[in-house]
């Protein structure tokens, strides 16, 4: 059941009205039994699984909490196990067919099986919700969760549980030792954050995905100006769909009283690479950081190492996004722009002295912001393509230029909705500009009545004349494949 659909509008409405009105003792068990529910309809044969990984690291970390000796090894065989459940769900076929593809090259006469197993939905979100839960535990930074119901609530909770964000446990578990009161104000507020979140899917981030399919589907009918087009498209798409779906999954938490961790921060406004991961999808850069950058060792070890230690984190969160190549290289790409950066820094901060270019100087940082976007929609290009074969066809293009016989009407987007998506990108980002000096929905609420009403009434009329629908399908989200 999608956040974009129909049926999770009149069914969210249902769920919100009992939910105030149960005893607030009970509303933790009513929010887990709407959970499972909620995993059943995406996902059935699989939430077993999802049960299993709950009652196994609950009570492998109260047992981690109670004893002194075999610490380090009980730590190790759960995350072990949880990290060969994803493997195994999400990329056994994956290796397989790599292995294929050598052995064909090489002519092994190797015949791989085949499997036809589909990854669970959400698995990569939940595993590492789990893991890190658990190694909060075994560091002593929370205690262990007595009630094996809120801990499986915390691990299912509906709005997270297929694309995030990755919550941590000290957030979460501490706001079900109290029961929620209707708020209209907490109400109205969450139900506005899920309303700006649906405009950036249904408006924007769905719209812009009619020329991005056509031209990453049909790579080879297109040339160079084309390409540039569906890559700074796809920029704009994956960061309104995600941001979008963040928006609405924070928006129906705090529906229900439920403050979330924020995922986003302005991520194309970042003047280093660094720094856009300070901003971009936060629940999983801050997770990477936490439980693998740090205990490899971080900043606090020799250049060599440090370089090392940022390959092996980006290279993991490439592989988490995806079994195919294109996600490795994707993550390669950004682990290299990291070293590059900081190898690089002394030289380039001696060029800005020569130059008398100062690093707060409005000019720097529009250099700085405009240079790191087009590093990142470059890899973004391989983080879309289909195949690596297609990301060189069109990094090849980017290279040795051709404009012949391009015609932007033929990309898959009509007249109109081509106009209406850059002015759309346009008018959004002098939105964010201004967010950045400004915190719009203060400043929203400080407005009278009718000001407040009248934005809030275009904002759903928007939506509704506006959106792309699909024949009136919701479109699912980007992440929902990871």
């Amino acid at each position: 059941m999608l956040f974009n659909s129909l049926e999770f509008f009149a069914t969210f409405f249902c769920v919100v009205l009992l939910y105030y009105m149960i005893p607030r003792r009970t509303q933790w068990g009513y929010l887990l039994a709407v959970s499972y529910l909620y995993y059943l309809q995406t996902s059935s044969q699989y939430a077993i699984l999802l049960l299993f990984s709950t009652v196994v690291t609950w009570g492998a970390a109260r047992w981690l909490e109670c004893h002194k000796k075999g610490r380090k090894s009980c730590l190790t065989v759960c995350i072990v196990m949880h990290i060969g459940i994803l493997v195994f769900f999400k990329y056994s076929q994956w290796l397989l067919d790599s292995v294929q593809a050598v052995s064909n090259r090489l002519s092994w006469g190797i015949v791989m099986p085949e499997f036809t197993l589909l990854a669970p939905v959400g698995i990569s979100f939940y595993i590492f919700k789990v893991v890190g839960y658990m190694i909060d535990v075994y560091r002593g930074k929370i205690s262990a969760e007595r009630n094996l119901g809120k801990y499986a609530l915390f691990v299912s909770f509906f709005p997270q549980i297929v694309s995030g964000p990755i919550e941590r446990s000290y957030n979460f578990l501490p706001q079900m030792e109290k029961g929620h009161y209707f708020n209209y104000d907490t109400v109205k507020n969450g139900f506005l954050i899920f309303l700006w979140g649906l405009l950036k899917k249904i408006v924007i981030a769905d719209r812009l995905a009619l020329l991005v399919d056509q031209v990453f589907n049909n790579v080879a009918e297109y040339n160079t100006p084309a390409y540039i087009i569906a890559m700074l498209f796809f920029a704009m798409q994956i960061y309104f769909d995600f941001a979008g779906y963040s928006d609405m999954a924070i928006g129906v938490a705090e529906m229900l009283g439920i403050a979330t961790v924020k995922n986003f921060d302005r991520p194309y406004f970042a003047k280093s690479v660094g720094e856009f991961w300070r901003r971009w999808h936060m629940s999983l850069s801050t997770w990477f950081r936490d439980y693998l950058y740090i205990p490899l060792g971080g900043n606090r070890v020799s250049k060599t190492r440090w370089a090392m230690n940022t390959m092996i984190v980006f290279l993991a969160s490439g592989l988490w996004h995806g079994s195919n190549w294109t996600f490795f290289v994707w993550g390669a790409l950004h682990g290299i722009y990291q070293v590059i950066g900081k190898f690089t820094r002394k030289g380039k901060d001696k060029v800005l002295e020569i130059i008398r270019l100062k690093k707060e100087s409005q000019f720097y940082g529009i250099l700085a912001t405009g240079i790191t976007f087009v590093l990142v929609t470059y890899a973004w290009m391989f983080f879309r393509a289909n195949t690596i074969h297609d990301a060189l066809w069109i990094t090849k293009s980017l290279i040795v230029w051709d404009f012949a016989g391009f015609d932007v009407w033929s990309l898959g987007m009509g007249k109109q909705d081509f106009i209406f998506s850059i002015v759309l990108i346009i008018g959004w980002f002098v939105i964010e500009a201004v967010q950045g000096k400004v915190y719009l929905r203060t400043w929203l609420q400080e407005r009278c009545l009718p000001i407040r009403w009248g934005i809030y009434l275009l904002i759903m009329f928007t939506c509704i004349m506006f959106g792309i629908y699909g024949d009136l399908a919701a479109s699912s989200f980007i992440y929902f494949q990871f």
